[in-house]
């Protein structure tokens, strides 16, 4: 059997830590698949925000000028989508560099805990700053938008967990 990291050999069938590299064996890591592709998505997703952000931050003046966005000017938005896109970034890459490292589940579980946090606290003040752009929908908007972003972290956090129960001996 070979380490699904590194490649290395590994000595003896029953395995459970590459001595050469830490991570656990890819046959005791359950959530492995469903980290691997939530990592991917979160990496492309992140990719793309941070660019689309970054064009809106660069033409804000012309944002602010043409479309007042209420109580926040846009060039505050356009930044905190970038902040919150970095950390998605790094939630994909931790996601897929630690997929089979059982011992690190309980870091994914916290980066997933924290991205719900702040998805819901993005969202609460976006409203709260676009709602007279939004014509009074902000909140329908809102609760939409969290409903639809909640999905990745969650299954993240689901992933995650499935490697800390295995990594506990309870899966």
């Amino acid at each position: 059997m070979f380490c699904s990291d590194c490649g290395n050999e590994l000595k003896g069938r029953n395995a459970q830590v590459c001595p050469d590299c830490g991570a656990d064996t890819a046959a005791n890591a359950p959530g492995k698949g469903m980290l691997m592709a939530i990592g991917i998505l979160y990496v492309v997703f992140a990719c793309i925000g941070i660019l689309l952000s970054l064009v809106g931050l660069l033409n804000s003046d012309f944002w602010d000028e043409h479309l007042p966005a209420g109580n926040m000017p846009w060039a505050a938005y356009y930044a905190g989508a970038i902040v919150l896109a970095f950390y998605e970034l790094y939630m994909g890459i931790m996601a897929i560099k630690n997929r089979t490292k059982l011992h690190n589940a309980s870091i994914l579980k916290a980066l997933a805990i924290i991205a719900i946090v702040l998805l819901v606290a993005w969202n609460v003040i976006s409203v709260i700053a676009l709602d007279d752009m939004l014509y009074g929908l902000g909140g329908f908007i809102a609760i939409f938008s969290i409903a639809i972003g909640l999905i990745f972290p969650i299954l993240y956090f689901v992933g995650a967990n499935k490697n800390r129960k295995a990594y506990l001996g309870e899966y």
